[in-house]
């Protein structure tokens, strides 16, 4: 039985309260964790609302609620759809009309937008994703981004420089659903038991492929804000000889005391908050505070830019059996 492990984390713009966040995920991040893989198949999805259009973020949430309850087959299946989840998204707004202002009321009129990704995992061991947008998906192997076909291990992006240009966005407005046909993108291929994916919003996949063009490993620094189920799982067995692991993954448990060890409790006088027994009796790690800890420190670094940012991870495993 192959066991899927989930992780995903939200992060609002510097400032901002999580509620103002404008990104959605499949799961949400309290449904983190490990669960079997159905017979039916299992998606999971990210989508980025568009800050400078009204309700985006109820949009975003919107198709990530709706593609959970039943996962999209193809492009087909989301252009039949679509007019389902954005007449949900109209009565939601129409609820709020009257406590609008004029001017709030008019742009809710303009419509909102939002980036979409999903990836469906089938139990005979394919996968497909579906994207408008530029939230991006990556798949691993043995600690390495996968090649599909000799191309570029990005979907639907390729490079760094993509992300200059302007998207197009799945809208709300009906009108516009003659135009969304042309901007889908849909890529498949094959997973294997200790594979790894990783779905992100535009600020963390732009960040994550520069990284690659310059390569360095930005999945190591990713990895200690996965579900700590994914991270003990993925190491290493010890009864694996070293000669036989064919990549060595940074212990997951390393950079978290290298990002811990910045963000500690501190006491009024100034003096670290930890006791004697807290030196004795690991304290509980908190990785959506250190997520986000990170995350403003990369900001602040020039390399991620200020925006919402979310990931959803997904570890496959065979029961028994160590990566």
């Amino acid at each position: 039985m192959t066991t899927v492990v989930l992780t995903a984390r939200r992060v609002p713009k510097t400032g901002a309260p999580l509620s103002e966040c404008e990104d959605a995920t499949s799961p949400l991040p309290e449904q983190s964790g490990p669960r079997s893989l159905p017979a039916e198949g299992l998606a999971v999805a990210v989508a980025d609302g568009a800050t400078t259009y009204s309700y985006s973020q109820e949009w975003a949430n919107i198709i990530c609620t709706e593609q959970a309850r039943q996962p999209l087959t193809d492009a087909n299946d989301l252009m039949t759809r679509l007019p389902d989840w954005q007449a949900a998204w109209q009565q939601e707004v129409q609820e709020r009309v009257a406590e609008m202002s004029w001017f709030a009321a008019a742009k809710a009129e303009q419509g909102a937008f939002s980036t979409f990704l999903q990836l469906a995992l089938l139990p005979d061991g394919t996968w497909r994703a579906l994207a408008i947008g530029d939230s991006c998906l990556v798949q691993f192997r043995k600690g390495k981004p996968v090649h599909r076909d000799g191309e570029y291990p990005f979907f639907p992006l390729h490079t760094s420089e993509s992300f200059a240009e302007k998207p197009y966005l799945l809208p709300t407005r009906m009108d516009l659903n003659p135009r969304v046909t042309e901007h889908i993108r849909e890529t498949h291929g094959k997973w294997r038991p200790g594979d790894e994916f990783l779905l992100m919003t535009d600020a963390l996949a732009a960040w994550f492929i520069q990284e690659f063009e310059q390569q360095r490993f930005a999945q190591d620094q990713l990895r200690a804000f996965y579900t700590s189920a994914a991270e003990a799982d993925a190491q290493p067995s010890a009864e694996t000889p070293a000669s036989q692991q064919e990549v060595t993954v940074l212990d997951p448990r390393l950079i978290l005391d290298t990002y811990l060890s910045r963000y500690r409790p501190i006491s009024p006088s100034g003096a670290s908050a930890l006791t004697g027994v807290d030196l004795l009796t690991p304290a509980p790690i908190d990785l959506d505070a250190t997520f986000q800890n990170w995350v403003e420190e990369t900001k602040m670094s020039g390399l991620l830019k200020d925006d919402d940012v979310s990931f959803v991870h997904v570890a496959l495993k065979e029961e028994g059996v160590h990566a």
